[in-house]
């Protein structure tokens, strides 16, 4: 009787604790585990990392897993330990799998891989996709039972364009696509998930040189395969989950220096000559089946003008391939124009809808009078704050309102400039909250929740306040910093928010060490997606609430638009006491603004997408 033929995983960790969890994993839900081998290249101080090794296969699978160890501060980056696995763990198996080291598989992903893979319409398929992402709980602890929590959803999920990074390089993204029965074909390559004939690592190896390189990888080795003659399907259903936020483990820019910088700039000058035409692909590949210029053709991108087609960010599949992921809960219905027994906090909104759009009818609602001046929230602080001025302490305490210009970029990591790109901060962001699912924003609360475009017409969801573990702006150093090296699946929790968000509780802090006494912070992103619109005048909080009730007293609001111009609409209007004023410097190129509660404010009409 032959042999099954053997599997090869191919898994580089770097200080992770998550990778004891993948290789039980593997084992524990092959359909033939006696056919697995699994090559780790461990980037680990063995004492400070110990949390590490705290699990352990079953014994009898302990010699099919191969280690090399490297001490973290030597790591190169993943091109290079993958390249280390292939030259010295690789032992000829019939299949290469190469993976992240934190995964959950499908039970059976042996025989499923494989069947796939004899599915696929090519003579040298390659099996690669953006997986859906597990979650951890809040309480995980290295060594406890696995306790990750998988995502129901099992849609197959496209490899496709996202767009040109500032470093140059192609960012690619995963997008799920409606049910397929066979692998389709695919235009890109993704290193964290590659199933294929183990014959890949001696036809197109990786190259060692390529040290400390992050992004230009997939891109560079997708290039290699392709014109080698390999081609990428997508599975037809998920077949494992990624865990995409790096929240519980290190990187390997934590030892950012002048020569991994040196390093990451002769590697990026290597890829970029392969894609250009050059001489930077590895001396040990076979004439190349497949041209450069072929590729760029069949992929619908151009590497030298960064330029991406329609058929490039859709993956080379069709539109009607996708699935609609917008997940709009209908309005309660009501057979009067307006909600029965209103919630207190939204009556003033009901003014805004007298008018022409209005039933016949309408309840005349009264705002209640502004007080003459602005409550005195803030005390002088007593040293100097990192991103508070004093002038706009004193402008919150006589107006009500004060306005900052490029708060993330100059305010937030400005002083970080050596560790981080300031100018990066406010794009991830943008990026991280596209990904994010909304839903239809109500009015009301509890059993009276009631929905009305008229009144507020944004899609809406609550976000999580990052772990300030390290303190807040060490905290959001550190995100952006791993915002910039993932790439992950339209995960509704991306970790590129924390950028902005660790900079939100930040600042929470020194308003509380000038005196504010905050209780609870609540972040919420909100999209205004144009035609109409609007949130109609209203407050966020009422004064006249019960006394030492928890409520909103001070608001903050960042605007994500890229090229906002004011035919776009969405203006913030803010209704500031008599004694204040109509006008603000700078107020035209806001930013960033913060406002008390006593006042009220809109949203006008939005004809273009507005996000905050």
């Amino acid at each position: 009787m032959a042999a099954d033929p053997s599997i090869f995983v191919s898994i580089p960790a770097y200080r992770d604790p998550e990778c004891q969890y993948t290789i039980i994993d593997l084992f524990e839900k092959a359909a033939k585990p006696s056919r697995v081998f699994i090559g780790v290249c461990w980037q680990v101080d063995r004492e400070e990392d110990a949390d590490c090794f705290l699990l352990q296969p079953p014994s009898s699978y302990a010699g099919q897993v191969r280690t090399l160890f490297l001490h973290h501060s030597e790591a190169r980056g993943p091109c290079y330990a993958r390249a280390r696995i292939q030259q010295e763990l690789f032992q000829a198996e019939d299949y290469y799998f190469q993976l992240d080291s934190h995964f959950r598989m499908i039970p059976k992903w042996d025989e499923e891989l494989i069947h796939q893979l004899g599915m696929c319409d090519s003579k040298k398929p390659i099996l690669s996709t953006y997986p859906s992402s597990y979650t951890l709980p809040e309480d995980y602890r290295p060594g406890m039972p696995d306790a990750a929590e998988l995502p129901k959803s099992i849609e197959p999920i496209a490899l496709c364009a996202r767009e040109f990074g500032a470093d140059g390089f192609l960012r690619i993204t995963g997008k799920k696509c409606k049910t397929f029965s066979e692998p389709r074909p695919g235009l890109f390559w993704a290193a964290g998930f590659a199933f294929s004939s183990g014959q890949v690592v001696k036809e197109v190896p990786y190259d060692i040189r390529l040290e400390d390189l992050f992004f230009g990888e997939e891109s560079s080795m997708a290039v290699r395969l392709w014109t080698s003659g390999w081609d990428f399907f997508a599975p037809t259903k998920v077949m494992g989950y990624h865990l995409w936020t790096r929240k519980h483990r290190p990187v390997f820019r934590e030892h950012d220096s002048e020569e991994q910088r040196q390093r990451q700039a002769a590697s990026q000058k290597r890829v970029t000559m392969q894609l250009s035409g050059g001489d930077g692909q590895s001396s040990h590949e076979p004439p190349a089946a497949r041209s450069l210029r072929e590729y760029e053709e069949f992929a619908g991108i151009s590497f030298e003008k960064r330029k991406l087609s329609a058929r490039a960010l859709r993956g080379g599949m069709d539109p009607g391939d996708f699935m609609d992921e917008a997940t709009a809960t209908p309005s309660q219905s009501s057979k009067s124009p307006y909600p029965q027994g209103l919630p207190t906090n939204i009556a003033s909104t009901i003014q805004a809808m007298l008018g022409k759009d209005t039933a016949a009818g309408a309840p005349t609602v009264l705002l209640t009078p502004l007080s003459s001046t602005p409550p005195r929230l803030l005390s002088a602080p007593t040293k100097k704050l990192r991103l508070l001025q004093p002038k706009e302490v004193e402008q919150l305490n006589s107006c009500g309102i004060c306005i900052i210009d490029a708060f993330l970029r100059d305010r937030c990591y400005g002083p970080f400039a050596e560790e981080v790109d300031p100018s990066e901060a406010t794009r991830l962001v943008r990026r991280g909250a596209q990904r994010v699912a909304l839903r239809p924003a109500g009015l009301g609360g509890g059993e009276g929740v009631w929905r009305s475009q008229k009144v507020r017409g944004d899609e809406m969801t609550w976000l999580n306040v990052p772990d300030m573990a390290g303190g807040f702006l060490q905290c959001g150093v550190k995100a952006l910093q791993r915002a910039c090296e993932v790439m992950p699946a339209d995960a509704a929790n991306s970790e590129e928010l924390d950028v902005l968000l660790a900079m939100v509780a930040a600042l929470r802090s020194e308003l509380d060490e000038a005196g504010f006494g905050s209780r609870r912070l609540s972040c919420m992103l909100a999209r205004y997606p144009g035609g109409g619109a609007r949130y109609a005048r209203h407050r966020d909080a009422l004064p006249t609430a019960e006394k030492g009730a928890g409520r909103r007293r001070l608001t903050a609001v960042y605007y994500l638009n890229h090229g906002w111009t004011p035919e776009h609409g969405g203006c913030l209007r803010a209704h500031l006491p008599a004694a204040v004023g109509s006008s603000l410097p700078n107020a035209r190129k806001s930013k960033e603004e913060f406002d008390t509660t006593e006042g009220t404010q809109q949203v006008g009409t939005c004809h273009g997408d507005v996000q905050k």
